[in-house]
């Protein structure tokens, strides 16, 4: 399964009744050649002109939700950005550091070497990087962790180590510069 990192964690939630539960970022309007605003909840701007925005229907991971998928198209193998939303109660992370040190530990249950974690703020907004290699699948990845009040946006990249390295790296970060939470809360 492509996204089995989570499945720990989310797992728990799903054990426990109401607290969390997947919601679908519905509506992608364009506010400039690169920029995207979904649902006026989220916002942000690809890096450049050769990734693709797709919403994506049908994937959903234990409580996680898959909205939208953007996508470098390239030779060889193209990198490619998930977004996912999951309404949670407020007690549950305080802050997306929090979820995000959480998550190192549960990366690294699920065979991810080399994690390294990364607070961070973006547009005024505490946030957590976490970044690490996935031996089995042969692939690097980047995960920036979000919330508003009641949503946890996680924003998860990866490529091959090769590209990664050479230009991917440089790509996610500036998309996750980019992201902007508009409201607190999500309807």
């Amino acid at each position: 399964m492509k996204n089995k990192l989570l499945v720990l964690l989310l797992a728990g939630f799903m054990l426990a009744p109401g607290l969390a539960q997947a919601r679908r970022l519905q509506n992608m309007t364009e506010t400039s050649d690169l920029c995207r605003r979904i649902d006026n909840v989220i916002e942000f701007c690809k890096p450049n002109k050769t990734w693709d925005i797709q919403k994506v229907t049908g994937n959903r991971s234990l409580g996680r939700q898959k909205s939208f998928e953007i996508e470098q198209n390239r030779s060889g193998p193209d990198a490619t950005c998930s977004i996912y939303d999951t309404r949670f109660r407020r007690d549950v992370f305080k802050t997306a550091v929090d979820y995000g040190k959480r998550m190192e530990q549960v990366y690294r249950d699920n065979g991810m070497t080399e994690v390294q974690g990364t607070a961070k703020v973006i547009n005024g907004r505490n946030a957590y990087i976490v970044k690490g290699y996935m031996p089995d699948r042969g692939l690097m990845y980047k995960i920036l962790h979000l919330r508003n009040t009641n949503t946890l946006f996680d924003i998860e990249c990866s490529s091959d180590r090769k590209d990664f390295n050479r230009v991917d790296s440089v790509e996610f970060d500036q998309l996750f510069n980019t992201f902007k939470i508009l409201t607190e809360t999500t309807p």
